[in-house]
């Protein structure tokens, strides 16, 4: 729901009521979501971008939000250097992307230039330096990210760091140019036309071998409102929903039957909702059920959604309807501080692991400029020659070799060459090191994200105890995982069953993953899990060992994968499936941390066990 009208209307909300207000406190409310005091307009008033939850957002809160003070890290301590003290001088957007930037101006001198002013409102003077800044609060699904920016347009650090093997198009790390995300060759939708989506909607199904409008055949989404989302930048699934009711008033159209000239009316619709972004007519709303509960908000009315049962009401900002949003959790309440106190035992674990990983990282990268000089040492060699006395760089297929002066071209070619035996020698061991802390974040990553999902008193219990058992007494004696004493056992998780009697199995805890995996689980049984993210093992057990099961009841698996899972709150999740005797437990990791191979990738929403099975 945080689409581009959704950033553009933020954008607006901050400019008005924020814009030119002084950062009094910056800092983390928990593992993901960070806040930023601003006193502005006689009052204070707090930007929390939230990176989890039911869905990424950020807005300024009503309520009183108060950074915790024992989450630390290194991004936290530069927001600190850069923007505490510091002016927002501009709130901007970049065209079609839900990025609001945050620009800043910090005067800096001796003092301490930290410090905030009261309510007294008494002009602060310095007589230093100005330091200027840029907060890139980027909300875009599991993509999110908060970015800051020095005034060299370099990174500075960010809220997640993005290393080349998790994003080859968008990395985003400490002292890389910062860059936008591609843009895509997607029409655009305050310029687009009727012809535009006539010329998509022929191209696309001639792309997928469907030559007529109606060629009978079923494809994932026929739907009008999908057909945008495609081929139109910044349009959302809500919003292209509401953009098709407006037009023809019906948001499930099919674009396989909708004529030119509905085309065109939609075409039209698209412009009208786009000019409120130039005029800035915002309607905020959210929309509650018949139980009262939130269950959509925009920054225009949602026609679409009006009906029996359903309320929409006008609040005054984006950010009172992004809070009511948020406010709305489905996950229950009870026990809440229990969980709470388990997560904060956990993340200074994550915080130092962390760490760990990156500082191996940037030593590693240290070592691999051993490379350079081997062949810096080469050229010169090469070279010797040629190279003149008092000769400072000797220039040789595309690099600038330093020569420092005084020192004979041989001696320098020398000390290159035992830099890079130097660089040699710790790489191996380096590359042992990273492997072994990667896989110490990858099993404090899992227990985060079982925490945050555990809601009854046992799943809460046993997520404790598997913590209490492999982590205390792992930090004191320094050892590896596994080492500490047993766990708890709890119960083996009751199966949910599909209309044909096959059982499907979700460990909610790493003790549970490896209970159904390698105890329950039979070597033909199916075995999924959301891709790339920690999450639950979940086993397909059909009713006849070693038969198939529908893929109806494994695309139901996969949506319990999905939903216990990092990426619960993303709209399309990748979820692997294999076979149980194809994953194999990670030797001294913690439990519950497997590979696995011949996998095949399904992308499903996520759901519930109560939107996914009938009761038995």
């Amino acid at each position: 729901m945080f689409d581009f009208l959704t950033a553009s209307a933020l954008a607006d909300d901050l400019s008005h009521r924020i814009d030119g207000g002084r950062v009094q406190v910056t800092g983390l409310v928990s593992r993901d979501t960070m806040a930023i005091e601003f006193y502005a307009q006689h009052r204070r008033q707090t930007l929390i971008v939230s990176l989890g939850g039911r869905e990424p957002a950020a807005w300024l809160a009503n309520s009183d939000v108060r950074p915790d003070p024992s989450l630390q890290t290194p991004f936290t301590l530069l927001m600190r250097k850069y923007l505490r003290g510091a002016l927002l001088t501009a709130v901007s957007q970049p065209p079609l992307d839900r990025i609001i930037q945050l620009s800043f101006a910090k005067l800096i001198d001796g003092n301490d230039d930290s410090s905030t002013p009261e309510d007294d409102e008494e002009e602060v003077v310095h007589d230093g330096t100005l330091r200027n800044s840029m907060l890139s609060v980027e909300i875009m699904g599991r993509r999110s990210n908060v970015v800051l920016v020095g005034d060299d347009g370099l990174v500075l650090d960010a809220l997640k760091r993005v290393n080349p093997q998790m994003s080859a198009v968008r990395p985003i790390l400490p002292r890389r140019q910062y860059a936008l995300p591609p843009s895509g060759d997607r029409l655009d939708p305050r310029q687009i036309t009727g012809a535009d989506l006539i010329a998509f909607r022929t191209w696309e199904a001639s792309a997928l071998g469907q030559p007529g409008k109606s060629s009978g055949q079923k494809r994932p989404d026929m739907s009008l409102a999908g057909l945008l989302v495609r081929a139109v930048a910044a349009v959302s699934p809500q919003m292209a929903r509401e953009i098709v009711f407006r037009a023809l008033g019906d948001a499930e159209a099919s674009a396989a039957d909708c004529s030119d000239a509905d085309l065109t009316n939609v075409a039209g619709s698209l412009r009208q909702v786009f000019a409120t972004v130039a005029a800035n007519a915002w309607q905020p709303a959210v929309v509650t059920d018949s139980d009262g509960e939130v269950v959509a908000y925009s920054a225009l009315p949602l026609r679409h959604l009006e009906g029996e049962g359903v309320t929409q009401t006008a609040v005054d900002s984006i950010s009172a309807a992004i809070e009511a949003w948020r406010g709305a959790s489905p996950v229950s309440a009870r026990h809440g501080a229990r969980r709470e106190r388990l997560l904060r035992k956990i993340e200074p674990a994550r915080a130092r692991a962390l760490v760990k990983v990156r500082t191996l990282e940037e030593e590693q990268q240290a070592l691999a400029d051993g490379d350079r000089y081997r062949r810096w040492g080469e050229a010169i060699f090469a070279n010797l020659w040629a190279i003149q006395s008092g000769q400072e760089v000797l220039e040789w297929e595309g690099e600038q070799i330093p020569l420092p002066a005084g020192t004979p071209a041989s001696e320098i070619a020398q000390e290159y060459f035992s830099l890079y035996r130097k660089a040699g020698r710790g790489q191996d061991q380096l590359e042992s090191l990273i492997a072994r802390a990667r896989s110490e974040l990858d099993y404090v990553e899992q227990m985060v994200v079982m925490a945050s999902m555990a809601e009854t008193f046992d799943e809460i219990e046993a997520v404790r105890a598997e913590w209490e058992a492999f982590a205390p007494e792992r930090e004191q004696r320094g050892g590896k995982p596994g080492k500490g004493p047993r766990a708890r056992r709890f119960a083996t998780p009751k199966p949910h069953h599909d209309d044909a009697g096959n059982a499907i199995y979700v460990g909610r805890s790493g003790e549970l993953n490896d209970l159904v995996t390698f105890s329950i689980a039979s070597s033909s049984d199916f075995w999924l899990h959301a891709r790339g993210v920690p999450g639950a093992h979940v086993i397909v057990r059909p009713v006849v060992q070693g038969a198939d099961v529908p893929d109806e009841t494994l695309e139901r698996a996969a949506a319990l994968a999905a939903y216990f899972s990092a990426s619960r709150d993303d709209s399309r999740v990748e979820v692997d499936i294999c076979r149980r005797r194809d994953v194999r437990k990670i030797s001294g990791a913690g439990p519950g941390m497997v590979t696995y191979r011949n996998e095949r990738t399904v992308r499903v929403a996520p759901v519930g066990p109560e939107g996914s099975f009938r009761p038995r």
